[in-house]
């Protein structure tokens, strides 16, 4: 396995926990808005497609959630994510 292939799993795999995350958060509008920020973030990693539209919507969007140990989750997975996507390029 390349570094590339491998960042790309990693990155697979940090989506699929930011996806399970937001699924666990409220029905609101701002909690509706992070889902579907996830969602193209994950379609973004699975087709190759530049990043860093996505993460950066994601960013605008966990600010509007409310405190909470799922949001500080989310935070925690995307910071993941982003140390990964910026160390590889993915």
């Amino acid at each position: 396995m390349t570094d590339g292939e491998g960042a790309t799993a990693q990155a697979k795999e940090l989506a699929s926990k930011l996806q399970r995350y937001a699924g666990w958060l409220d029905k609101d509008r701002a909690s509706a808005a992070v889902r579907a920020d996830v969602d193209a973030l994950a379609v973004a990693i699975d087709t190759g497609a530049d990043t860093l539209p996505y993460l950066e919507a994601l960013d605008r969007g966990i600010v509007r959630l409310v405190g909470g140990g799922v949001r500080k989750m989310i935070v925690g997975v995307l910071r993941e994510m982003h140390t990964t996507l910026d160390r590889n390029a993915v």
